[in-house]
């Protein structure tokens, strides 16, 4: 009986851990009792053992995947063949800038790294493979929303409540999407110091065979090591994307989720 008790734990621990996904990153105690037809107290003694362990997080009274799931993730993305197709061209454009790259991916009202090459200068950023941030507060996120179809882009907005995190950081939808015009006309966005102080990072859309935006690839680093080269730095970035373009057309067509579950 404790053992049918133990394996019946396990499954509904997996099965709540297999809720989280892109369309929904993060759940109530209640939402998650209901999904998964347990009790309140049941979910709430499973999400409390997963927390010890680091697997979830409760943030706000919503649950997120915690830092363990990383560990699982890194090996994972490591082994996605079009990611590691994408790594000679994220080296390339680190030792051009110095800066730390990424790609990431829009997931929900937040951006996903999905991968990252530290820079040859060493800054305390808070980046990493399976970091989600605030997609209106990054160049990653904001250059993939400029790009998404009108209808799309403004529902985002229309959803999205703006938290300042710096005096930097815009707060309303019309604010953006006159930033967003401009993100399209360049080709890049470049964020200053709008989601942390002292940092910016550049990014570039990167878009499937459908002409669809699908991720981005950026550089972040110090404000006073990107700015004097600001317009060098936004070419090699948009060249980077624009050949990472090329690959991923060539790789195959489809959505993020495509792409980056095969």
């Amino acid at each position: 009986m404790k053992a049918r008790t133990r394996n019946s734990s396990l499954t509904n621990a997996l099965q709540i851990l297999k809720s989280f996904n892109l369309e929904q990153p993060e759940w109530s105690l209640r939402e998650i009792a209901a999904n998964q037809n347990i009790s309140i107290s049941t979910a709430h003694r499973l999400l409390k053992t997963l927390e010890e362990e680091n697997f979830i997080i409760h943030e706000k009274q919503h649950y997120k995947l915690g830092t363990s799931i990383l560990r699982f993730t890194n090996i994972f993305i490591d082994d996605l063949d079009v990611l590691k197709g994408m790594t000679p061209y994220l080296k390339s454009l680190t030792k051009k800038t110095g800066q730390s790259a990424h790609i990431a991916m829009l997931s929900g009202k937040e951006v996903l790294y999905l991968k990252k090459e530290d820079g040859l200068i060493q800054v305390p950023l808070k980046s990493h493979i399976g970091r989600r941030n605030p997609f209106y507060a990054t160049s990653s996120g904001q250059v993939i929303v400029a790009f998404m179809p009108d209808d799309q882009r403004l529902a985002l907005l229309q959803q999205t409540q703006f938290i300042d995190f710096t005096t930097s950081t815009l707060t309303t939808i019309e604010q953006y999407e006159r930033s967003f015009q401009q993100i399209r006309q360049q080709g890049v966005a470049i964020s200053r110091e709008e989601l942390h102080m002292q940092f910016m990072s550049i990014a570039a859309p990167i878009f499937n065979k459908q002409n669809e935006v699908v991720a981005s690839v950026s550089i972040a680093g110090k404000v006073k090591a990107l700015q004097p080269n600001e317009k060098t730095f936004a070419l090699s970035v948009k060249q980077t994307a624009e050949m990472i373009t090329q690959f991923i057309q060539k790789y195959g067509a489809g959505s993020p989720n495509d792409i980056f579950n095969k």
